[in-house]
Formats: structure tokens, C-alpha cells, sequence
């Protein structure tokens, strides 16, 4: 029940209007509908395709722009298009306010811009990047990815190498990992390699297990940003993940000295000190979590299984049930299965055999559905850790561990580590 897994959480649109350099999908890799995030490089005062030498159109652009850097966005749009009345054709009027539609959410007239854009300038970048994030917006991944592989077929130098980077990271939003990280490679090869192409990179590792290639890509990436606490956070749950418990908690206690009310880092170490045997104080880590409004069932299962820890079955069996109660638990099998298993031992030691079998029963198919091999054994390890515990349930367990060993036999391992999961069998101290 200690194998750990964290959504990561991914952020929303933040552009300012003196550019747009790269629409970056970050963060929580199993949810796939979040917006972009984008970074910015652009010069405010290019102005390539002008076609109107009016001062006063300009003017207004300019006002635009200062509106938009503002998020004053239907300002925005206003003075923009009272340049473009007034005769002003510029590839970044069209851009700039392509994306003031789109935070202002009239996606059918922000995709109308970047489409003026691209033709005007199909050579450049920030078009094609702007209509990718108006499909992406629209939850059209394969137009999204067709957008991008279009831009690339026209950009050349840095900006073909920005662009390969964006579809990477794209990619790595939809799990398509191992394509993810083709192209990410491809642009570190092309000679763009800022810190967020190794930390993307270093996700897409991980998700697919490879810890050694997302630890090098995190440390490169921090070495590039070293104040990038999500990064820092990355690495140390990998560590976690290996078992570097001290590296994992070097990495925790470094961010919450900066930010002390980092909800989700004190869960993350709280879990990590649950492995190291510090249950005091991953119970204090977890209950801050909680107490502070995380709502995620993970913290509630780890926080449960501190008690359990701690003998005091009658306030895990109750953290345990705040967490099944959680409106997400349903919505996230994973954690659901994993507070049934647990509930399940809670139940079997506390001698109540038939309510314990009921929810060993639930969530052994669910988790022979996922296919599940992992939290299978770890369900397992728990009944033997407990028989030497509370040998009085050895009879009852029985039964049980037959059933979860002939289930494990018939349940096939995933083609792929699934997101966010932890690949190693955790040690459960009794």
C-alpha cells in the first residue's frame, strides 16, 4: 500500500503580449484535457507585414499590446481591431490577438487570426503555435498535432527546432511518451535545449519507468533553472521511486524552505518519510496536507496507513473512509482499488472477517481489470506483514492470500508502466 504514485498537476495559459515563444503543456501526466502554458521571447515592437505606414494604426497596436499585458483582453481585442481597420496588416496583430480570443474563450475567432497569420507569414513560428492551442483548447489532439507537423514543415533553424520541442511536449500531454521523446531529442540535437526540454523529457522518462534517464534529465534541467521548484519536485519523487529516500527528501525540504505551504510537496514527503520509518512525521506531513485542502485520496491512504502504523485502527479506518468518500475516488481507479485493499486489512485486523472480504473481493477485480500485477503483490505483502503482527488473523488471511496469488497468476503486466507509478515493491516494516 506505500507504492506511491502523484498527479502532476499541470498549469494553465500565462502569456504576456511582447511574444510567444513555445505553448508548453506541463505538469500532471495522467489528466489529458488541461490547457497550455506559454513562455515568451518575442519582441513587442517587431513589425514585419505592415502594409500601412498610419502612425496612428500603430498607436493603437501598441495599445493592444499594453492591453493585453494588462489581461485587459476584450481591450485588447478592441484596439486591434481598430488598427486593422485603419489599414494595419501585421503578422503580430493577427497573433496578438488570436490569443486574446482564446483567453477570452471565442476560440472560432481566435483560430480565424492564426489562420490570417499563417498565411501571411507561413515561415514563421508563433502562428502555427497559436492555432495549435485553439484545437487544443477545442479538445482536438490530432488537428493539434497536425497543426505543429505542418509548422514543421515550413519553419527552418531555431524556430524549427522551438516547434519540435512544442510538438514534444504536446506529445508528452496525450502519453504518447516515446514520442515525446523523439522530438525533444530532436530539438536538443537542432541546438534548442532550454531547461523545460529537459524536464519534459525527463517526465516522459519516467513514465515510462526509465528512472536513470529522468534523473539525468531533471539534474540537467536544474542545472539550467535551479530555481525550477517543479522540476526539484519531479526529482525528488523519482528518488522516492528508487529508493533514495534521503536524495527524495533533500530535494522536499529544499522547496518547502522556500514555500512553506506547498500543499502537494508535503504530501510527497510525507509519503517519503512513511518508507523511511518516520511515521510521526509523515503523519505530520500528510495531515498538513490535508488540513490545507488537498482532496486527493493518495494523501488520505498514506495518512491511513501512518495510523495503521501507529496501531490506531479506529483513526485509520476513519481517514481511510474520508478518502473512499472523495468525489475524485471514484474518478481515480488506481487510488479507489488501493483504499479497498487497505480497508480490507483494516477490517480483516480488527476482526470484522465478512466486511473484509467484501472489499478484498471489489478490489482485487478491479485491479485484475487494470491489469494491476503491482498493487496485487503489494496486497499480498500487507496480509503476510500482518499475520506476523496479528497471527490471530492467520486463518481468515488464508483464504484470502490464495485467492489474490491464484488472481495474480491469470493477471498479465502492462505493456508499459502506467503514469505517475512507482515500479518497485514496496518494504513494509510490520
Amino acid at each position: 500500500m506505500l507504492n506511491r504514485r502523484r498527479q502532476m498537476q499541470f498549469r494553465v495559459v500565462i502569456i504576456t503580449i511582447v511574444g510567444i515563444a513555445a505553448w508548453l503543456p506541463s505538469g500532471d501526466l495522467s489528466n489529458r484535457a488541461r490547457p497550455f502554458m506559454s513562455s515568451v521571447a518575442l519582441a513587442g515592437d517587431r513589425s514585419y507585414g505592415m502594409q500601412s505606414t498610419k502612425s496612428d494604426a500603430f498607436a493603437d497596436f501598441k495599445q493592444g499590446q499594453a492591453y493585453a499585458n494588462q489581461k485587459q483582453y476584450e481591450k485588447a481585442v478592441e484596439a486591434f481591431t481598430t488598427a486593422e481597420h485603419k489599414g494595419l496588416v501585421l503578422y503580430e496583430l493577427f497573433v496578438f490577438r488570436g490569443f486574446a480570443y482564446h483567453e477570452l474563450n471565442q476560440l472560432q475567432k481566435a483560430q480565424e487570426d492564426a489562420e490570417k497569420a499563417i498565411a501571411l507569414q507561413p515561415t514563421r513560428i508563433l502562428g502555427y503555435e497559436l492555432l495549435a492551442a485553439v484545437h487544443y483548447a477545442m479538445n482536438h489532439p490530432n488537428d493539434t498535432i497536425e497543426v505543429v507537423t505542418r509548422g514543421l514543415a515550413r519553419v527552418e533553424g531555431l524556430e524549427k527546432a522551438k516547434l519540435q520541442k512544442t510538438r514534444g511536449i504536446l506529445f508528452l500531454k496525450l502519453g504518447r511518451q516515446e514520442e515525446a521523446i523523439r522530438d525533444l531529442t530532436q530539438a536538443e540535437a537542432l541546438g534548442h535545449a532550454p531547461a523545460v526540454l529537459y524536464h519534459s523529457r525527463g517526465r516522459a522518462y519516467s513514465e515510462l519507468g526509465q528512472y536513470e534517464f529522468a534523473l539525468r534529465d531533471y539534474s540537467e534541467s536544474l542545472t539550467i533553472k535551479p530555481s525550477d521548484n517543479l522540476a526539484l519536485r519531479d526529482r525528488g519523487w523519482v528518488y522516492g521511486c528508487i529508493g533514495e529516500f534521503d536524495k527524495a527528501l533533500t530535494d522536499f525540504d529544499h522547496i518547502l524552505a522556500m514555500d512553506q505551504e506547498d500543499v502537494l510537496v508535503h504530501s510527497m514527503r510525507g509519503w517519503t518519510r512513511l518508507n523511511t520509518g518516520d511515521v510521526e512525521g509523515a503523519l505530520a506531513d500528510l495531515n498538513y496536507a490535508v488540513a490545507h485542502g488537498d482532496q486527493d485520496p493518495w494523501t488520505f491512504l498514506g495518512a491511513a496507513d501512518g495510523y495503521y502504523l501507529q496501531g490506531n485502527m479506529t483513526k485509520a479506518l476513519e481517514v481511510n473512509e474520508q478518502g473512499l468518500a472523495l468525489k475524485n475516488a471514484d474518478k481515480d481507479a488506481d487510488a479507489r482499488y488501493r483504499l479497498q485493499f487497505q480497508r480490507g486489512l483494516f477490517l480483516l485486523v480488527k476482526g470484522r472477517e465478512e466486511e473484509a472480504l467484501r472489499f478484498y473481493k471489489e478490489a482485487e477485480v478491479a485491479a485484475s481489470k487494470q491489469p494491476d500485477p503491482l498493487t496485487l503483490k503489494e496486497a499480498i505483502a500487507d496480509i503476510r506483514g500482518a499475520i506476523h503482527v496479528h497471527p490471530q488473523i492467520a486463518k481468515a488471511a488464508d483464504s484470502l492470500l490464495k485467492e489474490l496469488e491464484r488472481t495474480l497468476a491469470e493477471t498479465k503486466p502492462p505493456h508499459k508502466p502506467r503514469p505517475n507509478q512507482c515500479q518497485r515493491l514496496s518494504k513494509r516494516n510490520g
